[in-house]
């Protein structure tokens, strides 16, 4: 069960996605005009908004990769690649060379600190997959699936903000021209769809400037937390190579 579902699964999808789901149904509420008196009492109704989130989650996060990527470009590169060069400066030189030499004698393979090309930025890549997988088979990455936890996290709110901002945005333009609109004589039909609340226009103000604020402050953090799983799967496969490895040859 722990394979299947763990603290990954629960911060990347399950908290975006049932933040997600709860924007939707305001907006299906409060926009379109939907009567929808959901109330998770019971157990079922406990699991089914989970697995709702759950299936949200991975919605929101194939956007979030889009917004990844056009992040990665801003920071210069993708920092799996970015950290092992010597011109990015994160690591010293004397680590960076323990490091190489540390992928060398393990992997019998080698990755560039100098060159910055295709090839060069492949090498570092596969280095930084092979670390990440034997710091999970040897048990080994303390902090790591944490940090990558937050890391998700952080691309799948600031992917619920981006589309949250759309939809509350629309709740709150149309409380505005449901207010306006009488004012100058504008008739407006009957129903549910078009009647005016304070209360929506003034939660929707407030939520847009939550959600506004949440993806410009988010984007550091994003990338801080980047920075912190890709530099603990380095360091973690460092000491297993210094303290199990080197002890393992020698006998």
């Amino acid at each position: 069960m722990q394979d299947k579902f763990n603290f990954h699964d629960f911060v990347a999808y399950i908290i975006p996605g049932g933040l997600m789901l709860l924007v939707v149904y305001w907006f299906l509420v409060s926009f379109v005009g939907l009567s929808l008196p959901i109330q998770v009492k019971s157990l079922g109704e406990s699991i089914l908004f989970l697995a709702g989130s759950y299936f949200f989650g991975h919605l929101i996060q194939v956007l979030g990769t889009v917004i990844e990527k056009r992040q990665r470009k801003k920071w210069g590169g993708n920092p799996s690649e970015l950290m092992l060069r010597k011109d990015y400066r994160y690591y010293s030189v004397e680590f960076l060379t323990k490091l190489k030499k540390a992928v060398e004698d393990t992997f019998a393979m080698t990755f560039e600190t100098d060159s910055v090309n295709e090839d060069s930025n492949r090498q570092r890549n596969e280095t930084f997959k092979l670390c990440y997988a034997l710091t999970i088979t040897q048990n080994v990455c303390r902090h790591t699936e944490i940090f990558n936890g937050i890391y998700s996290l952080c691309r799948g709110i600031i992917a619920t903000a981006c589309i949250s901002i759309v939809m509350i945005g629309a709740i709150g333009i149309k409380q505005l021209l449901l207010l306006i609109l009488p004012c100058i004589n504008v008739a407006l039909p009957q129903g549910k769809f078009w009647e005016y609340d304070s209360v929506t226009l003034g939660l929707s103000a407030a939520l847009l400037l939550i959600f506004v604020l949440a993806v410009w402050l988010l984007k550091s953090r994003f990338r801080e937390f980047a920075l912190r799983f890709v530099d603990s799967v380095y360091r973690n496969f460092y000491t297993w190579y210094s303290t199990t490895f080197i002890a393992n040859k020698k006998k």
